[in-house]
């Protein structure tokens, strides 16, 4: 196995023994051809355990249409026409069957007859393989531009080109899985939420699957919502391709409905009587937008499915959700199937919701997955993800193809072509962001995806790489949660086991990016290192500084819904522990009722860590910080403003004002520089001699996640609270700087003076 192979869990688990696992029937669930199983985690897994042959038995009526150009032969509304149109219809609903399914075991045993020419020996071994109605409809009747591979050309340099034409469908391996998903939700209450690389085709999929509802069910409601209405109307979108998709039907197929409006946001199936009343199937599919601050736009609709595209920008998900998943229920019956998706690499995205959501599909009962896609992942459960590598058309240089004639991946070929890509489009880029951009839209896991969202100047493979190494790695969970508390004349930290004892309220770490909405916001105080004391003095050294985001508005302002409070405390580089340097050692997070509650929290923090003068430097755009510790006569814990940063001629000691103003935008774009600087500083080797950099010793895994996800229009208030400590690091450098400087010439002079003497 190749070191890129041990990158992708997901083949890892595809060749994995799979008999220890209890079928997804046995736990109650319904599954009639057993395509699932239950992991450790309680998520679902696909029953891996045969390969498909013999896969144009899936396609009888689009062989025919591909061979004669129709889809059948016999004289329109002729009984053998209806009893095809009949038949097909129920295939189209309920699905198909045929042998295709060759267990794994078989496969070497199959193989040798093959190569025998002992094909009926061979085909005893092949067992009969169900699809689904809707996928049987798309590989049949879907009408789709495809590759043409007979325009498929290798070059000597071993670049692939070809072309596409109008056709239908082909089976792949890794649709057959989703459609099982999709069959599985619906017959099991669940919902789906999908992650995906690019041209995985789900919009197609879900078009053709729109139109196939549509076509079948009487007074039936498909929608397609968006938060913008382009998304899904314009251009070769979703709701366009289901337009084409029943026009087909009405020129092509046996399956004539009648179209009374062709409004690409109404399209509305059925025809007119002669009283001009509306008769037939009268189903719509509806184009809806949740912009405008619009949730609601699905509710009251009654509709059996609602597909939600283009997740990286849905910036209200949660909220549509909120009110729209409960209409998809009678009492405790699931009626409606909503599926959502996105894809990763999308500039400028709102991505925080659709990760949050991806990474925590019960929230709003969207079907569980075991992450097998992630690395060392498998005890968290996730959405649907489909990797770019996963039934990818392709070639290598010599010809080989990354799928079969059957639509089985090769993924050592496949992984292969991923490989070549990458480091082409590396090549190509002209940052490291266009690289990792490249790398989140044909992304083969999850964590790859929603790390390469935005044009984020703080990208890098390195950052990436410790995200992945400490995401689930519990070396790396050495932190206590819980609250300074004041008592008699000082402070002291307890732990949440400590104040649940004690019969005190608890209050959880808000550790998701973002926060999730609708939870507990007050916030907690995570510390990695706790206060060092010098051990001759017994005192905690001046050692510590202190970084603060206030927020600008009590929590109960309707205004402030999304922003957070952040306190850190960070350890410099000291006499006590010379090889260690910058260390991030604790944070406060959270939205306490008064913004006065908030400095309560982070005058205590100072004084934790011995309370040295000067030591806590706050941004003073927003909240009452100043007037607060006024009141509480310690203003002598605040940091003046540290202009020496920007203007190193004026002397330290002659800036008077408290607290630090980031608000103008030429500010905040050198506080943005100053924190990729301090982050990416060299701070020492690895074993092998690589550089290891500041961010790398960092195990807060939440300021991280900001740090990957920010984009210069989101609400990152641990990225925010950093962005002040930069400033403090830097006038530590420069001030360490203009004091050597200052030693330097001491020794230079006293030299020159022993010389004259």
């Amino acid at each position: 196995m190749t070191e890129e192979q041990t990158l992708l869990p997901f083949v890892e688990y595809y060749r994995e023994d799979k008999s220890s696992y209890p079928t997804a029937t046995s736990k109650g669930y319904y599954d009639p051809d057993n395509d699932f199983l239950v992991g450790e985690s309680g998520g679902f897994l696909f029953n891996y355990d045969f390969i498909f042959v013999n896969t144009h038995l899936l396609r009888p009526a689009a062989t025919h249409w591909e061979k004669y150009g129709s889809y059948t032969d016999y004289p329109e509304d002729s009984p053998p026409h209806r009893r095809f149109r009949i038949q097909e219809e129920n295939r189209r609903k309920t699905g198909f069957i045929a042998k295709c399914k060759l267990y794994r075991k078989d496969i070497s045993l199959y193989n040798t007859l093959i190569a025998a020419g002992k094909h009926e020996l061979a085909n005893d071994l092949v067992h009969p393989l169900r699809i689904t109605g809707e996928h049987y409809n798309f590989i049949n009747y879907g009408s789709i531009r495809k590759l043409d591979e007979s325009s498929v050309v290798i070059s000597e340099s071993g670049s692939v080109t070809g072309g596409k034409h109008e056709g239908i469908p082909i089976f792949f391996g890794s649709q057959y899985w989703w459609y099982k998903s999709k069959e599985f939700a619906k017959h099991n209450g669940f919902h789906l939420i999908v992650g995906k690389a690019r041209r995985a085709g789900f919009s197609y999929m879900e078009a053709i699957g729109s139109a196939n509802t549509v076509n079948l069910e009487y007074f039936s409601t498909v929608i397609h919502a968006a938060s913008d209405l382009t998304y899904i109307t314009k251009g070769r979108s979703i709701s366009p391709m289901a337009l084409i998709q029943i026009e087909h039907y009405e020129t092509n197929t046996p399956f004539k409905r009648g179209i009374l409006s062709r409004d690409i946001e109404d399209i509305f199936l059925g025809w007119k009587d002669k009283q001009n009343r509306n008769k037939g199937r009268r189903s719509h599919l509806l184009s809806l937008t949740t912009g405008n601050n619009n949730p609601e736009v699905a509710v009251g609709k009654d509709a059996i499915e609602i597909k939600c595209e283009e997740l990286s920008t849905f910036d209200n998900f949660d909220d549509f959700m909120t009110v729209t998943e409960p209409t998809t229920r009678t009492g405790s019956v699931t009626t409606g199937l909503i599926t959502a998706w996105g894809t990763g690499g999308t500039k400028d995205g709102k991505w925080e919701i659709f990760e949050a959501n991806f990474y925590n599909p019960s929230a709003f009962n969207f079907m569980p997955f075991e992450n097998i896609w992630d690395k060392d992942s498998r005890n968290e459960v996730c959405g649907f993800y489909k990797p770019y590598c996963e039934s990818l058309q392709g070639f290598l240089p010599d010809g080989t193809a990354a799928l079969d004639g059957d639509g089985n991946t090769n993924y050592e070929v496949a992984i292969e072509i991923s490989r070549i890509e990458r480091i082409a489009a590396r090549k190509k880029a002209k940052t490291i962001s266009e690289y990792i951009t490249y790398c989140g839209q044909y992304a083969n896991m999850p964590s790859e995806s929603f790390s390469s969202t935005t044009d984020n100047m703080f990208a890098s493979e390195i950052l990436t790489a410790h995200i992945n190494k400490i995401r689930h790695n519990p070396d790396y969970k050495f932190y206590q949660d819980g609250q300074v508390v004041e008592e008699g004349n000082g402070v002291k930290f307890k732990s949440n086991f400590k104040l649940h004892d004690e019969g005190v309220k608890v209050h959880d770490y808000l550790g998701d990016v973002p926060a999730k909405p609708n939870g507990d916001p007050y916030g907690c105080f995570r510390i990695w290192h706790f206060p060092f004391k010098d051990p001759l003095t017994g005192q905690i050294p001046d050692i510590y500084s202190f970084s603060y985001d206030p927020i600008g508005k009590d929590k109960d302002d309707p205004n402030n819904k999304n922003s957070y409070n952040s306190i850190t405390v960070w350890m410099n580089p000291n006499k006590y522990f010379p090889r260690v340097g910058k260390l991030r050692v604790a944070n406060f997070f959270g939205r306490p009722p008064l913004m006065e509650d908030a400095d309560r929290i982070a005058r205590n923090i100072v004084m934790l860590y011995g309370g040295h003068k000067g030591s806590l430097l706050v941004e003073i755009t927003r909240g009452e910080t100043r007037s607060n510790f006024k009141k509480w006569g310690c203003t002598n814990l605040l940091s003046k403003e540290p202009v020496v940063v920007w203007d190193t001629k004026i002397k330290e000691t002659a800036v008077k004002s408290y607290g630090i103003d980031v608000s103008n935008d030429i500010r905040k774009l050198q506080g943005l520089e100053l924190l990729k600087a301090m982050l990416y500083h060299k701070v020492g080797v690895d074993e092998d001699g690589n550089p290891i950099v500041f961010l790398q010793t960092i195990p807060d895994i939440s300021f991280l996640s900001e740090i990957q996800k920010w984009h210069n229009d989101g609400n990152f208030d641990r990225v925010s609270d950093a962005i002040v400590e930069a400033f403090n690091h830097k006038r530590m450098e420069v001030m360490a700087g203009i004091k050597l400087k200052h030693r330097q010439r001491i020794e230079e002079d006293t030299v020159m003076t022993r010389e004259w003497y």
